[in-house]
C-alpha cells in the first residue's frame, strides 16, 4: 500500500510536468508562428491568416492540459479517500483544510492558471492579424468569431473536468465494489 501511495504521489508530479510541457510547446509553437509570420518567408497576403492561425492550432494542448489536471485531481481524491486513512496519513485531508473546504479547488486555479496564457494568445492572435493588412474582411471577421467561440468552448470544458461531489460518491461506490469483488 506504501508503494502504491509513493508511485501515485510520482504520477501526480508526472502530470503536473506534462501539464507544463504541454504550455511551453504552446508558447514555443506560438512565438515560432509569430516570428515567421512577420519574416520574408510569407508572403503579406497569407501573413494575417498565419497570425491567425495559433487560435486553432492550441486547441489540442488547452485539452491535454486540462485531461492532465483532470487526472491529477482523481488520484489525489483516492489517496485522500481510500490510500491515506489506512496509513494513517493526510496530506491531501490538509491540503483541502487549508483551502478551506471542498468546495475551493486548487485544480481549478491550477488548470486556469495553466491553460490561461495559451487563451491569451488565442484572443491576440486575431487582433495581430489586422496589423498585417487583411485582404479578406469577411473571411477574418467569420474565423475571428469563430475563435472566439473555440475560446469560450475551452473556458466551458474547464467546468467539464472539475470533479464534482457526485464524481466522489460514484469513486467511492465503485471503489466498494471493487473490494466486494476482490473478496
Amino acid at each position: 500500500m506504501e508503494l502504491e501511495y509513493k508511485t501515485l504521489r510520482d504520477e501526480i508530479g508526472h502530470l503536473q510536468n506534462q501539464a507544463a510541457r504541454i504550455l511551453e510547446v504552446g508558447l514555443v509553437l506560438a512565438s515560432s508562428i509569430f516570428t515567421i509570420s512577420y519574416s520574408t518567408v510569407i508572403q503579406a497576403e497569407s501573413q494575417w491568416i498565419v497570425l491567425l492561425s495559433p487560435s486553432f492550432l492550441l486547441i489540442p494542448l488547452v485539452y491535454l492540459i486540462l485531461d492532465r489536471v483532470r487526472t491529477t485531481w482523481i488520484i489525489g481524491r483516492y489517496i485522500e479517500l481510500f490510500l491515506e486513512p489506512r496509513l494513517k496519513l493526510h496530506w491531501e485531508a490538509y491540503n483541502r483544510y487549508l483551502r478551506r473546504g471542498t468546495r475551493k479547488r486548487f485544480s481549478t486555479k491550477f488548470a486556469l492558471g495553466t491553460i490561461m496564457p495559451l487563451i491569451v494568445i488565442q484572443m491576440i492572435a486575431p487582433v495581430l492579424s489586422l496589423t498585417s493588412g487583411v485582404s479578406d474582411v469577411r473571411l477574418w471577421s467569420g474565423l475571428s468569431v469563430v475563435a472566439g467561440v473555440i475560446i469560450a468552448l475551452e473556458l466551458t470544458l474547464l467546468r467539464r473536468f472539475l470533479i464534482t461531489e457526485e464524481d466522489v460518491a460514484a469513486m467511492k461506490s465503485a471503489w466498494m465494489e471493487f473490494r466486494k469483488k476482490k473478496k
